[in-house]
């Protein structure tokens, strides 16, 4: 309905001309492929240039506007052109009189169907590396259903075109050398294919592995953490490299007993208690000659 609009043409001789277009360019492109002009094709490929608008996967894409069909158009043109060559011009005839629309319409949708497969095919050139055996390979075997898919309408381009003499490949190639259609990639059929359940059965066997290894590091972690030094009573981790500090080892010199006398006026050990004659009334503080260790009692100069 919107290439209908854009072209001026009844939806109905619309459709018919798309019945026809379609497998008329693609039996074309199957014809030139098949008299050894699949290198040509890539050299069209190659030169086009690549946009959404330009090169549309997708009719849809382009048909609500009138610019984005020209554009498209333009790109098409030099690809029916290269594949068609000087039948363009009549093929364009024919499809406009087995449709009732006006051979310019047929001459553009031919082109924008050019500009969609050359979206199509540049994309498998560029992302899959697409070569005259995969070319090759994507239209063998395909010849039937464009005949098969022209209607009777247009049996005249079939003529034309030589459609009757489009022949299949008479052996087809190796399995180990066939290419997938559009992928470029090859294609071995011999290859055994795992049933549902042997994958069911591969996937359960990778996930019990995996608890097994799940279940190996856990176990590790707590004999770690078992061997590990603890108290008795709490279970804290202690420092076993820890050692204590020998009463031999203590610094005992008259010089440091006499700095400790001056600084807080005992050599008694702090840990008794508050030193005498600090914050006790009654108690005079005593002190250890530095020479003989003699202890002296020193009266306590009381404040009022």
């Amino acid at each position: 309905d919107q290439l209908g609009r854009q072209f001026g043409e009844s939806p109905a001789n619309m459709q018919m001309l798309v019945a026809g277009v379609v497998p008329t360019v693609l039996g074309a492109i199957a014809d030139h492929v098949q008299d050894n002009g699949a290198e040509t094709v890539l050299n069209l490929l190659n030169k086009a240039t690549y946009s959404k608008e330009a090169t549309p996967l997708d009719v849809s894409q382009i048909a609500d506007s009138q610019e984005r069909l020209q554009t498209a158009g333009i790109t098409g043109h030099q690809f029916i052109s290269g594949v068609l060559g000087s039948d363009t011009t009549c093929v364009a005839e024919l499809l406009g009189q087995g449709s009732n629309t006006n051979p310019v319409t047929a001459a553009g949708l031919m082109n924008i169907t050019g500009a969609v497969l050359t979206g199509m095919l540049g994309q498998q050139l560029h992302e899959n590396g697409l070569t005259k055996l995969s070319l090759q390979s994507l239209l063998a075997g395909q010849q039937d259903l464009f005949r098969m898919a022209l209607p009777a309408e247009f049996s005249s381009i079939g003529t034309l075109l030589k459609f009757g003499e489009l022949q299949a490949p008479a052996t087809p190639p190796p399995a180990e050398e066939r290419i997938d259609n559009l992928s470029g990639t090859v294609v071995n059929p011999n290859i055994p294919k795992s049933t549902a359940q042997d994958r069911q059965r591969e996937n359960s066997r990778w996930l019990v592995w995996a608890l097994v290894g799940v279940a190996a590091i856990v176990l590790a972690l707590i004999v770690q953490q078992i061997r590990q030094p603890q108290s008795s009573t709490n279970g804290i981790v202690t420092d076993t490299t820890a050692r204590i500090e020998s009463d031999a080892a203590e610094d005992r010199s008259a010089t440091t007993r006499e700095n400790i006398r001056k600084t807080n006026g005992s050599t008694q050990d702090t840990a008794r208690g508050p030193f005498p004659g600090r914050g006790t009334s009654g108690i005079e503080p005593t002190s250890q000659s530095a020479a003989t260790g003699d202890t002296k009692t020193q009266p306590i100069n009381k404040r009022p």
